[in-house]
């Protein structure tokens, strides 16, 4: 190979090994060439690819094993789970900005459908997760109740596994470690938002009974005491919610909405346009989480959110280092954050 001689040999040859490993030219588990060979290829001295390899092999990239020459390890390997059925907008530039970090920092993302932990025989997905040596898990899901098949795999995996939960009811059925969302404080602004503007009468959309308490105990230790409150928990586009959801909207018994999720917010803005029902340009329509879509959207949604760019970096510190600190949590009036 031609080197710059202008440039350092040393970092040049590191370089080039180094993306050999990245794109697969040297894929995981082959065996380098000798310090001998690899010296003529680089037309180099012995002793710089004994540095270069030395370089590697503290970055993890190789490995040496007697008896059996230098092992490539490839780049570290992150399971990232999320649903295919999940429109979030946010959620997508979240999974773009981290494959990018992934990318500049030689770390491999693998992204599989939480569909397939559910439709795939359990024992035969476990063994081949298994043979990927996965370092750790990013679920980009929420809404968990404890019973789905995915969190039973990803246990008997005993890898670390982090993911966005909204309560504590939701961390302690999955046991894993968990991003604590700030919803106290979202709650709140969102609960002075709808005081300012003078709503009184508010339907909460929410996974669980438990996320509707939530709402009532910070509303009500603030003084926020709406004069009536509508709850719907569960399967959101399930006959029994959507009927009641209806029923609620036609005999306009609220003027404001408060979305638990923006998956939630998403499905009631999908749910309204595909059934021709129009929701009052004067309703506020709050949503918690990445919905990411509030500019486009009539009414205007405000969202209760994290800055994308600060909680992709988030997760990239925990993939990084197991440890991490959201951001602030803000209000956004009918923009994307």
């Amino acid at each position: 190979m031609q080197l710059d001689s202008s440039k350092s040999k040393t970092s040049q040859v590191l370089r080039c090994m180094e993306e050999q490993i990245r794109s697969g030219v040297l894929p995981r588990g082959s065996v380098l060439r000798s310090t001998r060979l690899l010296a003529a290829d680089f037309n180099v001295s012995s002793q710089v690819i004994r540095y270069a390899c030395n370089q590697l092999e503290e970055r993890g990239l190789i490995r040496r094993k007697p008896r059996s020459g230098t092992i490539v390890s490839g780049m570290d390997k992150f399971l990232l789970v999320r649903s295919e059925g999940d429109v979030s907008v946010s959620k997508d530039i979240v999974l773009s900005e981290l494959y990018a970090l992934a990318q500049a920092n030689f770390v491999e993302l693998d992204l599989m459908p939480v569909e397939i932990f559910r439709s795939f025989p359990q024992r035969q997905l476990l063994k081949v997760l298994k043979k990927e040596c996965y370092k750790g898990v990013m679920l980009m899901c929420c809404g968990y109740n404890g019973t789905e098949p995915e969190l039973e795999i990803l246990r008997k995996l005993d890898l670390p596994v982090c993911h966005p939960v909204t309560s504590v009811d939701e961390e302690s059925v999955t046991g894993f470690k968990s991003f604590k969302l700030d919803t106290e404080k979202g709650l709140l602004l969102a609960g002075m938002e709808l005081k300012n503007k003078g709503r009184k009468n508010i339907l909460m959309l929410t996974n669980r009974d438990s996320d509707a308490a939530d709402f009532s105990r910070v509303w009500g230790k603030q003084g926020i005491c709406p004069a009536h409150v509508s709850v719907i928990s569960g399967n959101w586009g399930s006959e029994r919610v959507m009927t009641e959801f209806e029923t609620l909207l036609a005999e306009k018994k609220f003027d404001a909405v408060a979305c638990h999720s923006g998956g939630l917010a998403v499905l009631l803005y999908q749910y309204c346009s595909t059934r021709n029902i129009v929701i009052p340009r004067d309703m506020s329509v709050i949503n918690f989480g990445w919905g990411g879509a509030g500019k486009f959207l009539s009414p205007k949604l405000t969202e209760v959110n994290y800055h994308l760019k600060e909680h992709t970096q988030a997760v990239w510190e925990w993939i990084e280092h197991g440890r991490c600190v959201f951001p602030e949590i803000t209000l956004s009036h009918g923009e994307s954050v």
